[in-house]
């Protein structure tokens, strides 16, 4: 019986203790969940507004679908992905373990960056993955003689890519709090791309002969009738004398071994392939092979008459990609901003810096809540500079920006890497536009963008160190 006395002391005081710190650095608390939902307020304004952006420039989505598949998948992406990165923000970028004896200045420091948290990574790797996914659309369905049949046979193979990653990402090393750690390699797997090949056939059977009926059903009327390679296909004047116009400029000074120089007349075949063939010719003269020809054939033509049967089937894929884009910045983003609140909670509740605990479920909803009030209340603003003002961006070409971005960040996340998913579409967009689109990117607007990206890192370290030191003084 006496040996239970030291042990009994040795409790009480520890609670004691714990009690008494909670005590003390209760207002450290309060004020780190205010600024997170602060922090969550900012980034679901801007971040999550960069995500649905593109759908919303296409017009794939309006705002208020934006919005609410924006609640819903971010959501998803936060409690099924998001554990990674939460685990290396709180505890894996700094040695806690330093803290070991100091909690009251762990604390007080995930406060201070609380208040003044952002990120900076380079937008390279997800600008290059949109861009090689948006040349291969080019070249399987965009630049092709029926690019609308092409596209509606890449449809589920789209679906199949999108789903068999994004539940592969979900289950394989999964969230410990929803006992998806456990799941082996084999069974996520299988799963995945048991869920690929469903959502491809449910695709193939449901979803393509939807989008035929509906592209059938609204069909635009036009005026202007040509015959190409035997096939009946109808363009808008207005558009047919663009590029009559454009083969026009190139065709008297244009001569090829197959054909003489000669006049194209309005009745004449108009297709890309001739386009891009008399735009080679003009800008690179006769030539045969090399890097320039390989160059010339590999990137879209900026003068091409994009079909717009073949954008409007596109924007039902946009519609899936912005759902991955939210869930990926779900997985990624919300973790970010909330993670310095998860790791005070945690030291709050143990005095201990080491944080074993799991991150709960409620921490990561909190931040949801935060984020998706942000983006309904202020994400139209930052929607209309990604969507519409960067660069022109259609279906097709929203597809690949946020495909690539989405794909970028959830292979971050499952490696535990903090990036913004704001860089990788800000990336995308840049990369994907350069190539495509006759407007091109407003490089002034790019160029405050990429200023604020530099600039965000130093200033916010600066105002966290200094926010730090000021607390560090008053306890």
């Amino acid at each position: 019986m006496d040996s239970l006395i030291p042990i009994n002391i040795v409790e009480s005081t520890t609670s004691f203790n714990i009690a008494g710190f909670q005590h003390e650095f209760l207002w450290a608390l309060i004020v780190g969940t205010i600024l997170a939902f602060v922090l969550g307020f900012g980034m679901g304004a801007n971040d999550v507004s960069n995500a649905f952006g593109t759908s919303v420039g296409s017009k794939a989505l309006t705002l208020i679908k934006a919005y609410s598949l924006a609640t819903i998948f971010e959501t998803l992406g936060a409690v099924l992905v998001g554990y990674n990165v939460i685990d290396t923000m709180r505890k894996g970028v700094v040695d806690v373990a330093v803290y070991q004896n100091s909690s009251d200045e762990f604390l007080v420091g995930q406060v201070a960056v609380l208040g003044a948290m952002s990120w900076v990574l380079s937008p390279l790797m997800s600008g290059t993955v949109s861009l090689v996914l948006y040349l291969l659309v080019d070249h399987v369905i965009l630049r092709t003689n029926d690019p609308v049949k092409n596209g509606l046979l890449w449809l589920p193979i789209f679906y199949f890519w999108v789903m068999t990653f994004n539940t592969f990402m979900v289950t394989y090393q999964g969230s410990r709090v929803l006992h998806l750690s456990s799941v082996p390699l084999w069974v996520s797997v299988i799963l995945s791309f048991g869920i690929g090949f469903l959502s491809a056939i449910i695709c193939h059977l449901i979803i393509v002969p939807r989008i035929k009926k509906r592209l059938d059903e609204s069909e635009p009327k036009t005026d202007v009738n040509i015959e190409s390679k035997g096939k009946s296909q109808t363009v808008p004047s207005s558009k047919f004398e663009e590029s009559i116009d454009r083969v026009r400029s190139y065709s008297y000074d244009v001569t090829t071994p197959e054909s003489p120089p000669s006049y194209r007349s309005p009745s004449s075949t108009v297709t890309d392939q001739e386009s891009r063939q008399v735009e080679n010719q003009s800008q690179g003269g006769a030539f045969d092979g090399g890097i320039k020809h390989f160059i010339f054939w590999l990137l879209p033509l900026r003068t091409r008459i994009q079909d717009q049967r073949t954008l409007r089937m596109f924007s039902s894929v946009q519609i899936m990609t912005a759902c991955f884009a939210g869930f990926a910045h779900g997985a990624n983003d919300i973790s970010n901003s909330i993670a310095p609140l998860a790791a005070l909670l945690a030291v709050y509740r143990t005095e201990d810096v080491l944080q074993t605990s799991e991150t709960p479920i409620y921490v990561l909803l909190y931040g949801v809540f935060a984020i998706c009030v942000g983006l309904w209340v202020l994400g139209h603003i930052v929607i209309r500079t990604v969507g519409t003002r960067m660069s022109e961006v259609n279906p097709a070409s929203g597809f690949a920006i946020e495909f690539g971005a989405a794909m970028t960040a959830l292979i971050a996340s499952k490696f535990g890497i903090p990036i913004s998913t704001t860089h990788c579409l800000v990336g995308s967009v840049v990369f994907v536009g350069m190539i495509r689109s006759e407007r091109s990117i407003d490089w002034k607007l790019f160029s405050g963008i990429a200023a604020s990206w530099v600039i965000t890192l130093p200033v916010a370290g600066t105002a966290a160190a200094l926010l730090m030191l000021l607390l560090k003084l008053s306890i």
